[in-house]
């Protein structure tokens, strides 16, 4: 399953918004649970993460690696740590959000299956 990292920060209210009005319903519903593992990330200082190594490093650092300087992003990984599927950042338009991410994580889908397929 594609890894689904919401990266979000103290006081982003468009974090706020894409949260409350997305992302809890679609993980309460049990719309996620079979097609991705999703898990948040924070940029506040004092938050670290244990990253695709096993090293225990800062939100800040983790989401650089990914170019994910703006909250909210989602990034869509595969189970080493590669970006599988475009990221989407910030919030477009909050009524289509749900169709962007389903297209993002669809095509996440998609290419882990095709690493499957390859043998990656």
């Amino acid at each position: 399953m594609p890894v689904v990292v919401f990266v979000s920060q103290y006081g982003c209210r468009f974090c706020a918004v894409l949260r409350k009005q997305v992302l809890l319903p679609m993980i309460r519903s049990g719309e996620l649970a079979d097609r991705a593992i999703f898990r948040e990330l924070s940029l506040d200082a004092g938050f670290t993460v244990t990253d695709f190594n096993g090293n225990e490093i800062g939100g800040r650092n983790f989401a650089d690696r990914y170019a994910a300087a703006v909250t909210p992003t989602l990034l869509f990984l595969d189970a080493r740590g590669v970006e599988i599927a475009d990221k989407i950042v910030g919030i477009g338009n909050i009524e289509y959000y749900s169709f962007y991410f389903n297209r993002a994580l669809e095509s996440a889908r998609s290419e882990l299956n095709q690493q499957h397929v390859r043998g990656d």
